[in-house]
């Protein structure tokens, strides 16, 4: 903050040389004389330079303007076809809409028809083969390697997927005049399909085996199924038969499924004769093309039927058509626009003569203007410029002074200049400043001494939580049934994760690991309540009825818990003579309990947090063998996010517990954990308390 005042006292002392007055004086005689020597060159040159420069100035205008007038023109032109384009594109889109929503409605018709077969009873539908089908009558086509095997097999499938035939019929119909097919392939090969031609007397399916149909070796069968999605055909001839192979359709397809997955395809057939009339008259004139394109540039209709466009140019607009990534487009001569540009043209031509005529008027009358305005300044400013200049110095030769004091350290120091202008307002923000400047002073030291405060206290709260915890490391050096070592690592200075272990009695290690809700001092303080809490019911518990020593200490932690914290806990008792684990667990994340087979999850009953209503808890037990080894841990391990907020999960801490050796030792195991939480992390801030404890279980010799 000093420096700024330095700095502002450099610009206002640090002057050397000449003064305002004369700086003022050499300025004003340079532009004078420079004005009145610009004046002299330029009637030097001559009235006819001058009006050749007015001529060439007129061209340019004039160009300016026409190519000013071409680009609204075009601007305007492309915007139109930009709306009609996307009108029609809408048009078109719409139509692909529907036919997606019935390709949806058949597959989600038919999934609830397989994954609920027990709603719906056997049907039967028309098989070609042994028989003329009547119109509008749904028929079943099945393929050869399924007709050559047999199809007794899937009479049951067919039966139940023949429920679909209603749907299908009034689908078709919903299409109104244009050809539509609705129908369903099935995974085992066989084909449901609405009736093809339905207006005509019968359908044109007899008993030749032209008809057999294998609908899985079809892209639209093929498309859907491998994507898992609806999908959408580009236009191809009907080959249902050889007979009827002249009607261009696009297909929507979507999978059905049962309830081992995809079950098979259903899809809904639209002719693109309707597509094409529209594009084709849509067109307004001969200088007009409108079209419709694939993803990758492909015509796929358009409103003329062959040609080059080599030569000639058009105006170009697109929009898309979403629902199958197609664009629409249409395309203008540019000769059809021309005649507006060549009218606009000829408008601004006569409005440049004018414009030229009255610009030479208005030069001359500034020219003459001109010189006897710049007359009188010279004469006025001879007069003037000393009283002029000495306004200007005084108020500024007082801030100076003023400035200077502040500058040595002079907070109380006021300017006090009333120019009414900028430098009045220049003072009264110095005076401002000044003012600010002592108040932040002062309340910077008042903050530098609270936090060194708060910090100290954090710290001593810190050490006295650590001290609150037994030793981590081989804490029962002559107890050889056992290896036990735990970790925390908090958050903050002071969190509230916790970990416990004693020994009741000369038989028993009682083990605890805890978690309590939010962070920092609040949490610190309900984990010093919870741990102590836990080990007085413990120790008071009788016959070692850890579940009854949970619900007295959950009853206990709800007495008068105003701010609503809670705490997960895991408690276990482990009778270092037999190797039996009793454990109980108050909502706290599943343990891993690792054997010759590697490491798994221990079982956990459901149950609730401690702190927050009452809750019974439920003992449960596993018998642990010499070599066997539990690890405790709290979410702070499993919820650890990287940068990108993905989590490291509890089931990356068993991959990675299943790679370490069968024989590490268990602070090698918790140490290795950490590490591949911290490299799982990486430059992430740790959002969580860390707190892991492991037990090994050796048996008695």
């Amino acid at each position: 903050m000093g420096g700024i005042l330095k700095k502002a006292g450099h610009f206002f002392l640090g002057y050397h040389g000449i003064n305002i007055h004369q700086r003022l004086m050499r300025l004003v005689l340079f532009a004078i004389l420079s004005f009145f020597a610009a004046i002299a060159l330029f009637f030097m040159v001559g009235e006819n330079f001058f009006r050749q420069d007015i001529s060439r100035i007129d061209s340019e205008f004039a160009r300016a303007n026409s190519e000013y007038t071409k680009e609204v023109i075009e601007k305007t032109s492309m915007a139109t076809l930009a709306k009609l384009a996307v009108a029609d594109a809408w048009s078109i889109n719409r139509e692909l809409d529907l036919m997606r929503h019935d390709a949806d409605v058949l597959a989600n018709a038919m999934t609830l028809i397989m994954t609920h077969p027990e709603n719906y009873h056997p049907h039967s539908v028309r098989d070609p083969h042994e028989g003329k089908v009547p119109p509008g009558e749904p028929f079943i086509l099945y393929s050869p390697a399924l007709r050559h095997q047999g199809i007794g097999a899937l009479r049951d499938e067919v039966a139940l997927a023949a429920n679909i035939k209603g749907i299908l019929f009034s689908t078709e119909m919903s299409q109104g005049d244009s050809y539509a097919a609705c129908y369903i392939g099935s995974q085992n090969g066989f084909l449901i399909c609405s009736s093809v031609f339905p207006r005509d007397e019968y359908s044109p399916i007899s008993n030749d085996a032209d008809y057999e149909y294998d609908p899985r070796t079809r892209p639209w069968y093929i498309n859907a199924a491998t994507s898992g999605k609806t999908v959408f055909s580009g236009p191809y001839l009907t080959i249902l038969t050889k007979e009827h192979t002249d009607v261009e359709v696009i297909s929507c397809s979507t999978p059905y499924y049962d309830e081992n997955g995809i079950a098979g395809v259903a899809s809904v057939d639209l002719a693109t004769d309707g597509i094409r009339r529209f594009v084709s008259e849509a067109s307004e004139s001969d200088g007009e093309i409108r079209f419709v394109a694939d993803a990758g540039g492909n015509i796929i209709f358009s409103s003329v039927k062959e040609g080059t466009l080599d030569g000639t140019r058009y105006y170009l607009a697109f929009a898309p058509v979403p629902a199958v990534d197609w664009s629409y487009g249409i395309m203008v001569l540019e000769e059809n626009i021309s005649p507006s540009l060549a009218e606009s043209q000829e408008f601004y031509r006569a409005m440049e003569e004018n414009f030229r005529d009255s610009f030479q008027d208005a030069y001359n009358s500034l020219l003459q203007g001109a010189i006897l305005v710049a007359a009188l300044l010279i004469v006025l400013f001879f007069f003037l410029s000393k009283s002029l200049s000495g306004r200007f110095v005084r108020p500024i030769l007082a801030l100076t002074d003023g400035v200077r004091e502040i500058a040595k350290g002079d907070f109380d120091k006021k300017l006090d200049i009333k120019t009414g202008d900028e430098i009045e307002e220049l003072a009264d923000s110095f005076n401002a400043m000044t003012e600010e400047l002592k108040q932040y002073i002062q309340n910077m030291a008042q903050v530098a001494a609270e936090k060194e405060r708060a910090r100290t206290e954090l710290e001593v709260a810190a050490r006295i939580q650590l001290d609150m915890l037994p030793d981590g490391h081989e804490p029962f050096p002559e107890r050889k049934e056992f290896d036990i070592y735990a970790s925390m690592d908090p958050a903050r200075d002071v969190g509230g994760d916790f970990y416990d272990f004693y020994l009741p009695d000369e038989g028993h290690l009682v083990i605890t690991i805890a978690d309590v809700s939010g962070k920092g001092v609040p949490a610190a303080l309900f984990m010093a309540k919870s741990q102590s809490v836990l080990k007085n019911c413990v120790m008071k518990a009788k016959d070692n009825d850890l579940a009854l020593a949970l619900a007295e200490a959950n009853r206990q932690l709800c007495r008068n818990n105003e701010a609503a914290m809670f705490v997960t806990v895991f408690l276990g008792m482990l009778d270092l003579a037999t190797g039996r684990l009793d454990y109980v667990n108050g909502g706290h994340c599943p343990p891993l309990l690792g054997t010759v087979g590697g490491y798994d999850f221990l079982p956990m009953k459901r149950s609730m947090v401690l702190g927050l209503m009452d809750f019974s808890y439920e003992q449960q037990h596993v018998m642990l063998t010499p070599g066997d080894t539990l690890l405790l841990y709290t979410d702070g391990v499993s919820e650890a996010m990287d940068e990108a907020g993905s989590l490291f999960k509890e089931s990356r801490i068993k991959e990675e517990l299943n790679v370490l050796p069968p024989d590490q030792k268990v602070e090698d195991i918790l140490s290795k954990l950490l590490e591949k939480v911290r490299q799982h992390a990486g430059g992430a801030e740790q959002s969580d308390d860390i707190t892991m404890l492991g037990l090994r279980y050796n048996g008695t010799e």
